[in-house]
């Protein structure tokens, strides 16, 4: 099998969208697959290069629409992914949020805003990306147009990739053994 990774704090500079709204024409894709893909050592032996993102259409926080893919090495999250890392919730979550002490472990709470993978195209806005921010304290997936937000770079790991010490944050991160090591 593979394991999907994404980072536990935002990277680089908040960036707007742009492009004609799909995921594999913007700046989103242009950033995650340059600029930040060469940042990772070692990348062509750790990660799938050809990975099959689901770029569906956002209709609610918690489901997407008909799936639809773009192959890249590097993603983000799509919004049903987000939704599904609440923990231990029924009936707390509306369309758009989940409410009281449930929280998901991907809410970052200190950062700014991040996108998420889907979009959703609108007659009366073009495209609106989604993207989680903080209201009142609360995470918070909305759909949003001509805003800047971060990125929480997400990989998948070769499936023979091991990872063999940390626990994945800032301070210990995880030790990636390729078998090569």
């Amino acid at each position: 099998g593979t394991l999907k990774l994404v980072t536990e704090n935002t990277i680089g500079d908040p960036i707007q969208w742009g492009g004609d709204g799909k995921f594999i024409n913007s700046n989103v894709y242009t950033y995650l697959n340059n600029d930040f893909l060469n940042t990772l050592e070692n990348y062509q032996n750790v990660i799938v290069e050809d990975y099959k993102w689901n770029v569906a259409e956002f209709v609610t926080s918690e489901e997407i629409g008909e799936s639809e893919y773009v192959t890249a090495p590097v993603g983000l999250l799509n919004s049903y992914e987000y939704w599904n890392s609440y923990q231990n919730v029924s009936t707390v979550c509306s369309l758009s949020r989940c409410d009281g002490y449930y929280k998901s472990y991907l809410a970052d709470y200190q950062s700014n805003s991040w996108w998420l993978l889907n979009n959703k195209k609108d007659s009366s806005y073009g495209y609106q990306y989604g993207f989680v921010s903080n209201v009142n304290d609360e995470p918070y997936a909305a759909l949003v147009t001509g805003t800047y937000a971060s990125v929480r770079p997400s990989i998948v790991l070769k499936p023979k990739v091991l990872i063999s010490d940390g626990d994945g944050n800032y301070d210990n991160p995880y030790v990636i053994n390729t078998g090569n090591n």
